[in-house]
């Protein structure tokens, strides 16, 4: 409460506002005999990597790692507190490589990471929660210096409710990510020009967010740019066009005379969001970035990544 008590009723969530059929019903506090039943979250990882040349100028560093994640906390706002949301297990395989000379270097690294071994349904608990019964009288008030307080009227009894955080905000299908691209891809080229100059440029790919796909199918009234789609689903060129991201950067660096430095850069050089003309909608992809979910509620995307341009001059003394 506003005084540092904590609520050991049902509340709502602005009490000073008339409550609607729609209005949230947050639960109590928990003693604290409760809270200390939470058990510390626990991650166990192995790594298999190697580093080495197979070449004079060709590096290769690819890594296989392996985790479970066991009594994740999370955040439930059902319950209004954090709960162990449950266990999953997950690989990610990575493979890094850099050709390298004293005027060029060109480097690539691919990225790919999904859950397994993971049950998704098991990983549900069920709850006991308070209710409010909104066809019968669901609230009182009462008048606190001048202002009206609302105050809940729960039902009687408890119910059962099931969290599954491990469905919400880590995996649906149990073998992708919902907030993480199964495949990521980056690309770079650094261009020496003597003394005088330095290009860079790096691509990067994102292959798409695959875990939300049977959500976004779901709502057929929304445009979510095919981000969720798969190469299966739309075929190899319209599935490189429509929904792999590509986060393309570029600098050029001039080294001038007495100790100035000018350099130039391009960010986001395919992030041109037009979606209303005609041919420009193939680059609305490029310029997405997504919600970071907890509950199925939060899966908007963002037209953030946008083109933008730079200049910097340096003068060193």
């Amino acid at each position: 409460m506003d005084d540092g008590t904590l609520r050991d009723e049902p509340y709502f969530e602005r009490p000073y506002a008339v409550p609607s059929t729609t209005t949230d019903l947050l639960q109590p506090a928990q003693p604290l005999d409760t809270l200390h039943k939470l058990k510390p979250e626990k991650v166990l990882s192995a790594e298999l990597a190697y580093a080495g040349k197979f070449f004079e100028k060709l590096t290769l560093t690819p890594s296989l790692s392996y985790g479970y994640v066991k009594d994740l906390f999370g955040w439930s706002q059902k319950l209004f507190r954090v709960i162990n949301a449950g266990s999953y297990q997950y690989v990610n395989f990575d493979m890094d490589t850099k050709y390298e000379t004293k005027i060029i270097t060109i480097g690539a690294n691919h990225t790919f990471g999904r859950p397994v071994n993971t049950d998704v349904k098991e990983q549900g608990r069920s709850y006991k929660i308070h209710t409010l019964d909104t066809n019968d009288v669901f609230y009182d008030s009462v008048l606190i210096d001048g202002e009206w307080y609302y105050k809940p009227v729960p039902d009687g009894e408890m119910i059962n409710f099931d969290v599954n955080l491990i469905r919400d905000g880590v995996t649906l299908d149990g073998e992708n990510f919902l907030n993480l691209n199964t495949h990521i891809t980056k690309v770079y080229i650094n261009l020496n020009i003597g003394k005088i100059a330095a290009l860079h440029t790096n691509l990067r790919l994102f292959w798409g967010l695959w875990g939300r796909n049977e959500l976004y199918d779901k709502d057929s009234g929304y445009n979510y740019w095919n981000i969720a789609d798969r190469r299966e689903e739309l075929g190899l060129i319209s599935y490189l066009k429509k929904s792999v991201s590509k986060k393309w950067n570029a600098s050029l660096h001039l080294y001038l005379p007495r100790d100035v430095e000018v350099s130039f850069f391009a960010f986001d050089i395919l992030g041109i969001d037009r979606p209303g003309k005609e041919r420009m909608e193939k680059y609305t992809i490029n310029t997405l970035r997504w919600q970071q979910m907890a509950d199925h509620s939060q899966k908007d995307l963002y037209s953030t990544d946008q083109s933008t341009f730079g200049v910097r001059i340096v003068k060193f003394f």
